[in-house]
């Protein structure tokens, strides 16, 4: 899941493995590689790789079953839009999480 999630976010960020591998320091064979599933990275270079790609280490290496691909579908879309309109979805969330947590709270208990 790893070499696939890699090459994935790598091409959606428009690199070639050369940049990718200048950006966390390692050789562009390093990253093909990891890429081709025939070594792992360090936890050194998986912290590199989180903050290059600007993703939580775990969406890179944990391979959960229970998600589906629209959530997958959405986290790669949202990963191409640029930090303004990143920032405006970030508040929408906040700002339906708390209305959602508002209307939780506001149901009399037992009801």
């Amino acid at each position: 899941m790893l070499s696939q999630k890699m090459k994935e976010l790598r091409e959606l960020h428009s690199w070639s493995q050369k940049d990718l591998a200048e950006q966390i320091s390692v050789g562009q064979s390093a990253i093909a590689s990891y890429e081709g599933g025939r070594n792992e990275p360090n936890i050194e270079k998986l912290i590199a790789l989180s903050k290059c790609f600007g993703v939580p280490i775990d969406y890179l290496v944990v391979d959960d079953p229970t998600s589906n691909d629209t959530s997958h579908e959405l986290y790669r879309k949202l990963l191409q839009l640029s930090d303004r309109d990143k920032f405006i979805i970030g508040r929408t969330i906040d700002a339906l999480l708390e209305s959602e947590k508002k209307a939780k709270d506001s149901i009399p208990p037992g009801a």
